[in-house]
């Protein structure tokens, strides 16, 4: 359908234009674009890479807990007499990075054995001296990773990885289709094929999307009038990065972020005008797995790590507003998590 087509056009858009503007740095110095952790964290252990990356899986976490709805309201279709309530639309979930940690202060050395081999990874800072975080400075004082193989140095010392990313607020944008109703439910698909973006020469990977939530009118079931509407809705979600491995079997995966949350909302509109104010509380669970190369003077035999993370936001409350202009509506909500606050805006139609 064309409409879809043109609706998937404007969140890649979206998505481009938030690579651009979020200014990609050099972590290393092949380095040139945000998607590629392989680079940035070629020369450092899991431990090193699990303080560097949480900001990261924080972000990814709590902007995949967003956008899951935008009033209580369920199966009132906007058309007299037609059976189905049917939203199509594109949500932009931020994630506000002012709170998340920035730097780190990493162990002055970490050893693991890959395929027989002992490595040691050695942080030579100066006094006192810590590093970035993925959100962290873009140019940070000179601090440098000795790498050791079974005792015997690999390479030259390398600096360690920069910042990633130079933003106030980390977004991802989310296309989703909402169908009902059944006996007061209906169900959301998030749904992104899995495309390569680029810009400004470099590659920002392959990114992919899916996600489903069933949601059901409760306030149905209560005998006696209620002021607002109110549902309960479950959904689970899946994003995926993945860009071009050097571990000889082509394009890998990068990071994968899956989970579900569980949220009860309510909503009033307001008589007259085309209003609608929401809120609601929600508890939620994302975990983010890694997959890198260390590989730290670049002409070794790659070697391949991984990670596994939880998402510090759990528990978050939201309210916000919904406008609907024919069958236009467009929406806004801030969430204050218990570690991660989140800006939320939609654009979609509705019939």
């Amino acid at each position: 359908m064309r409409f879809r087509s043109s609706l998937l056009s404007l969140a890649l858009f979206l998505l481009g234009a938030f690579l651009l503007t979020s200014s990609p740095t050099r972590a290393q110095e092949d380095t040139d674009d945000v998607s590629d952790l392989n680079n940035a964290l070629q020369a450092v252990g899991t431990q090193y890479a699990d303080s560097y990356v949480q900001p990261l899986s924080n972000a990814f976490g709590a902007n995949m807990g967003g956008g899951l709805f935008r009033s209580a309201d369920v199966g009132n279709s906007l058309i007299p007499g037609f059976p189905v309530d049917l939203y199509v639309g594109v949500s932009v979930s931020g994630t506000l990075t002012s709170s998340m940690q920035k730097s780190f202060a990493p162990d002055a050395e970490e050893t693991f054995t890959r395929n027989g081999d002992k490595y040691t990874v050695q942080f030579k800072p100066d006094p006192d001296d810590e590093v970035p975080t993925a959100f962290g400075e873009t140019n940070p004082p000179d601090a440098n990773l000795v790498v050791e193989r079974n005792g015997n140095q690999v390479g030259d010392p390398i600096r360690a990885p920069q910042g990633l990313v130079n933003t106030s607020i980390a977004p991802i944008v989310v296309p989703q289709i909402g169908i009902g109703s059944v006996v007061g439910t209906d169900v959301q698909v998030r749904y992104l094929p899995k495309i390569e973006l680029s810009a400004r020469g470099g590659s920002y990977g392959t990114v992919g999307l899916f996600g489903i939530a069933v949601r059901h009118d409760i306030d149905q079931w209560i005998p006696a009038p209620l002021p607002l509407e109110l549902t309960v809705q479950g959904a689970w979600n899946q994003f995926s990065l993945e860009n071009d491995a050097v571990t000889g079997d082509g394009t890998s995966e990068v990071l994968d972020v899956s989970g579900w949350a569980v949220n009860l909302q309510a909503s009033r509109g307001v008589p007259v005008i085309p209003l609608t104010f929401y809120g609601g509380v929600q508890y939620e669970k994302f975990g983010v797995d890694y997959n890198y190369t260390f590989q730290p003077d670049g002409s070794s035999e790659p070697v391949s790590l991984s990670l596994e993370q939880d998402a510090a936001n759990n528990f978050r409350g939201l309210a916000g507003f919904s406008l609907t202009f024919a069958i236009v509506r467009f929406n806004v909500d801030y969430a204050i998590g218990n570690e991660n606050n989140v800006v939320t805006t939609g654009l979609g139609i509705r019939i």
